[in-house]
């Protein structure tokens, strides 16, 4: 009886996202083009094989805020377009 470590499978030894992660992190996130809405980086980072820091970090760089005027509002998402580096096509 002893303890099982909980591994990521296949996990990639780079911590750097592709655009085409990005995207498929936008699209989780939102819950868009007929993904199923994962808001969980533990979850997230199990999906895209990526560590749940590594997720948490890339959501804090492409979080962005959508304020609206009537009545005040404001909501967070995460938005791959703005999580890619500056610099880079």
């Amino acid at each position: 009886m002893g303890r099982k470590k909980l591994g990521i499978e296949g996990h990639a030894h780079h911590s750097h996202f592709t655009w085409d992660e990005r995207i498929q992190m936008h699209y989780y996130y939102t819950g868009r083009n007929g993904y199923e809405k994962i808001r969980s980086p533990l979850l997230l980072g199990r999906l895209l094989g990526k560590h749940e820091p590594t997720i948490r970090r890339e959501l804090k760089r492409g979080m962005v805020v959508h304020e609206w005027d009537n009545p005040p509002f404001e909501r967070k998402e995460y938005n791959a377009e703005y999580a890619r580096p500056k610099g880079r096509a």
